[in-house]
């Protein structure tokens, strides 16, 4: 008789829990598209909901014991998001030139100033970081580690967005927030990172990429570097560490013997019959 253990169970029950929770994503998303909701708005929807679920999720399985992180640290994070997001834009901006239909958008680029900042800048970040890095990278990093819940997670992540331009984008910036939010175990920061990303993608087009950059034998090569690092720190911290806690110092409260008025009544007494008997 084989007996399933419970870190058996976690990592049988991991994928499936995970893969309904798109599923379901997916289910909604086409349902709202039957109605009379523009894509926009099915899109805006589906990521309030599953924000929410998302959201009481992460926060009922958040870590009580977390590493500390300072102003620094968190500026280094967005310095170092500039050249991987720069990098990353080269690469679709190539894949486009080779076929203008790779990359497809029209329900953005057609919707409201104002709407389309609501969502790139704000709902997007947080619904997509609460659901690939609050819910799949921590699930599948508890049952599986740390390594491969990063590569999948950001490849899942990936493949949500539909076309090769932005899968490319997704997956190395999905490596880097999983990097991220291994050291910090802080979804705000990670949230924050998507948001400036989001940002520079809109402000891109007043960016003309010089030709020289579109070259395959330029670009490649720092494509590979950057993964390569991301792909070995990621390993370094293959080992999820729950920082340690320090124990507050025992303090040991000496109580009074209950006796010791007692005993020197009784001392006392005693000394005064003798006394007497004198």
């Amino acid at each position: 008789m084989t007996i399933v253990t419970g870190g058996a169970m976690r990592k049988i029950l991991c994928p499936v829990a995970l893969t309904g929770v798109i599923l379901l994503e997916l289910i909604l998303a086409f349902l709202l598209s039957l109605t009379e909701l523009n894509a926009i708005m099915v899109t805006l929807v589906v990521d309030l909901v599953f924000a929410i679920g998302a959201g009481i999720w992460y926060r009922l399985h958040q870590s009580e014991v977390r590493p500390s992180v300072s102003t620094r640290q968190f500026l280094f994070f967005l310095a170092f998001q500039v050249p991987i997001w720069l990098m990353s834009q080269v690469t679709a901006t190539y894949i486009i030139s080779l076929d203008s239909n790779a990359y497809f958008s029209e329900s953005l680029e057609n919707a409201p100033v104002l709407l389309y900042l609501l969502l790139t800048l704000c709902i997007a970040p947080i619904t997509e970081e609460l659901l690939f890095r609050g819910l799949w990278y921590k699930h599948l990093r508890d049952a599986f580690g740390v390594f491969p819940a990063a590569i999948v997670s950001a490849l899942v992540f990936s493949v949500l967005h539909g076309n090769l331009p932005q899968m490319y984008v997704t997956v190395v910036m999905g490596l880097f927030y999983a990097l991220c939010m291994e050291l910090t175990d802080r979804i705000w920061i990670v949230m924050i990172l998507h948001a400036v990303a989001n940002m520079m993608d809109a402000l891109a087009v007043l960016i003309r990429i010089p030709t020289f950059f579109l070259e395959p034998w330029f670009f490649g090569p720092i494509d590979a570097v950057i993964i390569g690092v991301l792909l070995i720190l990621l390993y370094k911290h293959r080992r999820h560490a729950v920082p340690v806690q320090k124990a507050p110092p025992v303090i040991r409260t000496v109580l009074p013997d209950a006796h010791e008025g007692v005993y020197e009544k009784q001392e006392l007494d005693e000394s005064e019959s003798n006394m007497s008997l004198k």
